[in-house]
């Protein structure tokens, strides 16, 4: 995910450079929704998502501080 677009009348969101909206398909996959920070598909029954920004994971230091 490129991008997204959240505005009261419409929520876009750029993958793989294209813009897509609620219904249209990514590969097999059918986008069913688009929240602010993903972008949530449907394929073949399973639900998978796909983040604008990474998760971040927390790595402890040697000493075994955060």
């Amino acid at each position: 995910v490129q991008s997204i677009l959240i505005t009261p009348r419409r929520k876009q969101a750029v993958i793989h450079g294209r813009t897509v909206r609620v219904g249209d398909r990514v590969g097999d996959a059918v986008v069913v929704d688009i929240q602010p920070y993903e972008v949530i598909l449907n394929r073949g029954g399973r639900e998978s998502r796909m983040r604008l920004v990474p998760r971040l994971e927390k790595q402890k230091k040697e000493d075994g501080a955060l």
